[in-house]
């Protein structure tokens, strides 16, 4: 380029070495022009780093002026809070408050050191805020010493509010005056500034070529810069666009919680424009993020287990006032001041309706299904049992299916209630040590129907001692029942099914292993899952849900514990369930785990025995048979408790005689209910005094037996005790009249006035209550259960509908759930309670 101006003059002028002259003179001017071109340009740099840093000291001091603000009105917001509610945690920013306002009244003070007019606000702020610090503490020791009234007093004179208003007035003129300090000197910036571009730009202008490079190069940055900043305008746009779009509301801010932005579905959602919200902080929207000394964001991580896009539920706030609930989804932004926050916000108030109108029909669906479920089921059962007489072969057959399918219904409707608690969370324990021997034992007495439809046997391996863990009684039979229910299912007529409990190290198990087709390999990854079935053809041949084994994986599985199957197609399947076993405290008695009287049989003969059991078992008794006196002795002296016993007098290592007049003689087993079986009648005379309750001979008369020992378990009182039934079901109530005619003096009451009306009238032995009643919560009744000495009157409560049995495990005595109980397991319950009450004298 210069070659051709060079070129252009040389054409222009003489030879007489004008041209000569011209190029000395321009190559001359080129360097120089050159060096004051680099000049100005210097200059102009310097200017610039002179205002970029003159605007990074004023961002800085307007900042620390800023944060004064927040610090003071951060002791005010704590001192009002104390004032208010008394709470001394309020006061720990306040009393750090005094040497923090110091420190920033002293950088403040650094900070405008080269400028005395601000200066003079500075000091002049710092005489209104400890006078301001003043009155706090006056009022605080009036709130202290003479009261809120005093305090209020003080507020009352608006004095540390015209103090706040004062001293907010010098911060905004410091603040005001920090932005016209920089304003002149951005002016005299760029004043400087313009005079060196034109130095620059008059030696460009002298040489051309710079001129024409300089000109390229501009238009090349230009060109570039103007595509930048298309690009990211843009994307810019774009990014904004999505932002403002979302569905959910977007709040992002700093590390300290403060609000630097949101989205429009934040806006409509509180209620707040961005202009109102940027630079406040973000308790305005969740009031629990307010508090605390660390960062907002650092006391999530600590407090809630923050993670990246991890989500958390709190209240938010609305403009208004009205709290409502949002699910927070937190992400964090690494940006070059530190890591600030996006949250995601989503209104879950119909969620939460959702799931309220959810526990409202699982609470319906309890108590409207499972009452009528259970009067059907009890009534059908009192038939089979002949309580309305004999009825004909026929009809007899068609009401056992209608009771064999109305107990398939309520195994139905119970697992589906439970897996919704289990999903809910709702699903509660009531934890004790129990015998987990004992446990399988009634849970095989209990199946014992089942196991006669089926035709499979079931196998019991008993554990040499107890086995004690610490479980809920009733949801560890669940499990039990489960397994052996699905063995004995898919196990083919005739075969057998083994039900063992033993000790594998530190941890009980159970086992239950059956004849079946085995579990198919497929099928392996899902059996615990719910509405699992190995086929879609077993639902139809077998029954169920499919939701057994995945109920019982999350009871086991609460309890601390694991179960697991082993299986070869073809071959069958063993289930197994493990939990930690306990050490028994010496002399403890192994808890009961259930509400059937229990029977201890003494009986030699094998036949007899076993049919004398098995005939016990089918009407509702648990029975514990033993074939020596010293067998016996043993089961009496474990400790599990026993209703009554059955005692043949001719034994392989003794008289039955003996044993019963050691008994009398001890006062932990003296008013044991004891009946004799014999075929000997003459020891009868003996006997006497001993206070046997029968002596029946054999072969035993079945009937006798049955009358024998509902008068051994019922109470000695003639009358009956008597036992107040609150239940706004008069079917049910009628079902469980019939139930307990003969055994006590019964009384009904629909409704919770009716109740109080009936105790009124006469103090009950023992009370069945029901919860959902027209008037009330059943529940609301505890309280007012207290016989004339102020005792408490037992309690059974009866009911369909789901609560939390822990809160009243101290005021009640028996839990019972209706579709899971059945009238036989009332009825015991019931003449347990009664006769431990009437025995209180005995033994006090």
């Amino acid at each position: 380029m210069i070659g051709s101006w060079v070129a252009v003059v040389r054409r222009r002028f003489s030879q007489d070495g004008l041209f000569w002259a011209c190029a000395a003179t321009v190559i001359l001017l080129v360097p120089i022009l050159l060096v004051v071109a680099w000049r100005a340009t210097t200059l102009e740099q310097a200017q610039q780093d002179a205002a970029h840093a003159a605007m990074v000291r004023s961002a800085e001091r307007r900042a620390q002026v800023q944060a004064l603000a927040l610090a003071l009105k951060d002791v005010e917001s704590s001192h009002r809070g104390y004032l208010l509610a008394g709470d001394p945690s309020f006061l720990r920013r306040y009393h750090a408050a005094a040497p923090d306002l110091d420190d920033r009244f002293a950088q403040l003070h650094l900070a405008f050191a080269d400028q005395p007019d601000q200066q003079a606000r500075v000091f002049r702020a710092r005489e209104l805020a400890s006078q301001r610090m003043e009155v706090m503490e006056a009022t605080r020791r009036a709130r202290d010493v003479q009261g809120l009234e005093a305090a209020s007093a003080i507020v009352a004179t608006r004095r540390g509010e015209n103090l706040m208003e004062q001293l907010r007035a010098v911060t905004d003129e410091i603040t005001a005056a920090e932005a016209r300090n920089l304003s002149q000197r951005l002016e005299q910036s760029n004043r400087q500034t313009l005079q060196a571009r034109r130095v620059a730009s008059i030696s460009f202008m002298l040489v051309l070529a710079a001129i024409v490079a300089a000109a390229v190069m501009a238009f090349r940055y230009t060109n570039l810069r103007t595509k930048l900043i298309t690009r990211a305008r843009a994307e810019a746009e774009r990014r904004q666009a999505i932002f403002d779009s979302a569905m959910d509301a977007i709040v992002i801010f700093n590390p300290s919680g403060g609000i630097e932005t949101m989205n429009r579905a934040a806006e409509e959602m509180f209620g707040y424009s961005v202009t109102e919200l940027v630079g406040r902080d973000i308790s305005t929207l969740v009031p629990d993020a307010m508090g605390g000394d660390a960062l907002f964001l650092d006391r999530l991580r600590n407090e809630r287990n923050l993670r990246q896009g991890s989500a958390c539920e709190f209240e938010a706030r609305r403009r208004d006032g009205a709290t409502f609930p949002v699910d927070i989804n937190f992400g964090e932004m690494h940006q070059p001041d530190g890591v600030h926050a996006v949250a995601v916000m989503r209104d879950c108030t119909e969620r939460r309706k959702a799931e309220l109108a959810k526990s409202e029909f699982v609470s319906t669906v309890s108590h409207e299904l499972r009452t009528p479920l259970t009067s059907i089921a009890g009534s059908l059962g009192l038939l089979v049992g002949g309580a309305g007489g004999t009825l004909p072969e026929k009809a007899g057959r068609l009401i056992a299916i209608a009771e064999s399918n109305s107990r398939r219904l309520v195994r139905l409707i119970n697992d589906i209630l439970d897996m919704e608690k289990i999903q809910s969370g709702k699903l509660t324990f009531t934890l004790r040590p129990l015998d987990l021997g004992d446990l399988a034992q009634r849970a095989i007495d209990g199946m014992s129907g089942l196991s006669s439809e089926t035709g499979v046997a079931i196998a019991y391996v008993p554990p040499d001692a107890p086995v004690t863990v610490h479980g809920d009684a009733d949801r560890l039979t669940q499990v039990v029942t489960n397994l052996i229910s699905n063995a004995l299912k898919f196990s083919p007529r005739g075969g057998k099914v083994q039900v063992k409990v033993e000790v594998a190290g530190r941890h009980a198990r159970l086992r239950v292993s059956d004849q079946g087709p085995g579990i198919p390999a497929e099928f392996r990854e899902r059996i615990f899952g719910r509405f699992a079935q190995a086929d879609s053809s077993d639902t139809r041949q077998k029954g169920g849900t499919g939701l057994g084994l995945a109920i019982s994986k999350e009871i086991v599985e609460r309890h601390g514990g694991r179960i697991w199957f082993e299986s070869t197609p073809g071959q069958g399947a063993t289930f197994f369930f493990e939990l930690a076993a306990q050490r028994p405290a010496a002399g403890a008695p192994a808890a009961r785990t259930g509400n059937e009287p229990r029977v201890l049989l003494c009986e030699d003969d094998p036949d007899v025995s076993h049919v004398l059991a098995e005939a016990l078992r089918a009407q509702g008794f648990a029975v514990e048979a033993t074939a020596t006196l010293k067998e016996t002795q043993t089961a009496l002296a474990s400790g599990r408790a026993f209703d009554v016993l059955l005692l043949d007098i001719r034994l392989p290592d003794g008289s039955g005689l003996d044993l019963l007049r050691r008994m009398r003689a001890d006062p932990a087993m003296r008013h044991l209910p004891t009946i004799i079986i014999s075929g000997d009648r003459a020891d009868r005379e003996a006997m006497a005094g001993l206070g046997l309750v029968d002596w029946i001979e054999k072969p035993v008369d079945m009937s006798r037996l049955q009358a024998a020992l509902g008068q051994a378990i019922d109470t000695s009182d003639d009358d009956g005790p008597l036992v107040l039934h609150v239940d706004d079901d008069p079917d049910l109530r009628h079902l469980v009249e019939e139930a307990l005619s003969g055994r006590c003096r019964l009384v009904s009451a629909e409704s919770l006035a009716a109740a109080r009306s009936r105790l009124a009238e006469a103090t009950p032995d023992l009370v069945i209550l029901d919860v959902g009643l027209p008037d009330g919560s059943g529940l609301d009744l505890l309280g007012e259960l207290v016989d004339k000495d102020g005792r408490p009157i037992p309690v059974v409560v009866f009911s369909a509908q789901a609560f939390d049995e822990g809160k009243i495990a101290d005021a009640v005595d028996a839990v019972l759930v209706k579709s899971r109980t059945s009238l036989g397991q009332l009825v015991a319950t019931v003449r347990r309670l009664c006769a431990a009450t009437a025995a209180e004298p005995a033994e006090t």
